[in-house]
């Protein structure tokens, strides 16, 4: 059984590494589940920075003592938090400009561990541009909403303007 990217490669696909660096706040850990969005001539991806490291021991080889899965997370922050990533991308798919998304304005104080807004969808709806994703952290018992986050460039800043969240 062929997977997707192998397919991808095969028809003349290439991988290219998004990488945020370590002295930007990432510290080595996840980035992952990009989102790209072309608008007009350029070519943006949204990437999920999650602040803790996944081990995953595949078919039970190497499990850890609390499990095949674990989220290991820094010791001053038992969190499970999520940052966002945008970045502009060069013709050769590298990266030109990278913005953390703020969205300071909006939040409130997480009362569940799982804190940000997970796996973001980038796209541009009436005009405004958007991430859409799950967000956790205003429930005591961590239950899931998708949340339409409207996103502008305010002073060099990619800025969270409007927040409307799902019922």
């Amino acid at each position: 059984m062929t997977n997707f990217v192998s397919k991808v490669l095969a028809a003349g696909g290439s991988i290219h590494p998004l990488i945020i660096p370590h002295n930007l706040g990432t510290h080595g850990t996840g980035l992952f589940n990009p989102s790209v969005y072309k608008d007009g001539k350029d070519l943006w991806v949204n990437v999920r920075h999650c602040q803790y490291t996944i081990y995953h021991a595949e078919k039970g080889k190497y499990e850890h003592q609390w499990g095949p899965l674990c989220y290991l997370c820094p010791e001053d922050d038992l969190t499970l938090t999520t940052t966002n990533w945008m970045c502009k991308l060069k013709d050769d798919l590298s990266i030109d400009k990278m913005y953390k998304v703020d969205f300071s304005k909006l939040n409130s104080k997480p009362i569940w561990e799982f804190v940000g807004l997970e796996d973001c969808r980038l796209f541009r709806w009436d005009g405004k541009l958007y991430l859409c994703g799950v967000r956790r952290d205003t429930t005591p018992n961590g239950q899931g909403r998708m949340e339409l986050s409207e996103i502008e460039m305010i002073n060099g800043v990619m800025t969270e303007v409007s927040r409307y969240r799902i019922p």
